[in-house]
């Protein structure tokens, strides 16, 4: 089966999350039994531990209604949220987050 746009950006991601030494990252995979609305990755970085969730969609994508309030709960909590649409938009979050160590 192919891969979508999503996918193939997530994989590069992925790769790219995983060579980080500062960085503790999982996906999660929505199911039944997960709360909706929750973002794509969730991680810590830096020797801080600074959490950081990330929304993957496509350049085409958007965030739907339900993750945007998501992402205000989790702002509002102090967390740090995102949502990327590319390997790139990553980089600069994750940068961003490491600065905050």
């Amino acid at each position: 089966m192919a891969k979508g746009p999503e996918a193939k950006i997530c994989d590069k991601v992925d790769e790219w999350l995983r060579k980080q030494s500062d960085v503790f990252c999982f996906n999660v995979h929505g199911s039944a039994y997960q709360r909706k609305g929750i973002p794509d990755r969730v991680g810590t970085v830096g020797p801080l531990g600074v959490g950081f969730w990330i929304e993957m969609k496509s350049l085409t994508g958007k965030p739907s209604k339900l993750q945007v309030a998501i992402h205000k709960k989790i702002r509002r909590s102090g967390g740090n949220v995102r949502v990327c649409y590319s390997l790139k938009d990553v980089k600069d979050f994750i940068v961003d987050l490491r600065r905050k160590n």
